[in-house]
């Protein structure tokens, strides 16, 4: 679903826009919201490709490769039903904690260790770290993913920016009251044009605060969605 709609941008330009470009609108809003997408989930720093600001209040499983590491980044998530790693089910607050403390969206999983857990408990006796066993499709997180059920003002008002920069780029300074595939000529929407908008518009800036951070260690990739 679209963080933004056509008319969102018609009020936001304060224009009407032909019914002749609302293609061409949906193509500039599709690449706008891929690109902050792409540039909040950071992935060169956290190994997560895009983070989602629209996602349904409904649970799904991901699967994802194991790491060898006591530390696992994972995809947003708001609520976790389950967690398991090689099919061994694990129980939130006593294998393991999610994080960021305290922050109601968690982006990684730390299994609790030996030396952390009470004296009560059947694992503290063991000597060796406990891990995400290195393997394909071992770690099973089901829940309710993504950033938000529906995108925050700053995302909306970053997605309207980048589309209306990208129209009025074409059509200059021009007072125009309605867009139409005339005025707007042969400008074809690109995903590089977008990124570049993104720059000089100060959309970035908007975007820092919702972007992912680096933790000091990697995850491995989704690989599948059921």
């Amino acid at each position: 679903m679209a963080y933004i709609s056509k008319t969102e941008v018609e009020k936001y330009l304060g224009i009407a826009i032909s019914s002749s470009l609302d293609a061409f609108i949906s193509t500039l809003i599709s690449f706008a919201q891929d690109y902050i997408e792409r540039y909040c989930g950071n992935e060169k720093e956290t190994g997560i490709k895009k983070r989602w600001f629209q996602d349904a209040d409904t649970a799904t499983t991901k699967y994802y490769d194991g790491n060898d590491a006591t530390k696992f980044i994972i995809d947003d998530i708001r609520t976790l039903t389950s967690l398991s790693i090689d099919d061994d089910a694990q129980t939130v607050d006593d294998d393991f904690y999610l994080y960021p403390l305290n922050e109601s969206v968690k982006e990684w999983i730390e299994l609790i260790q030996p030396e952390t857990k009470i004296p009560s408990n059947s694992r503290l006796d063991r000597s060796s770290p406990f891990i995400f066993d290195k393997g394909q499709r071992i770690v099973a997180v089901t829940g309710k993913f993504g950033y938000s059920t529906t995108p925050p003002d700053a995302i909306k008002l970053a997605c309207l920016k980048l589309v209306g920069a990208a129209i009025k780029e074409n059509i200059g300074d021009t007072d125009l009251k309605e867009i139409t595939q005339e005025s707007l000529g042969d400008y074809s929407a690109s995903y590089a044009k977008i990124k570049e908008i993104a720059h000089y518009t100060g959309v970035n800036d908007i975007l820092e605060m919702y972007k992912r951070e680096r933790v000091p260690f990697s995850g491995g990739g989704v690989i599948e969605v059921s």
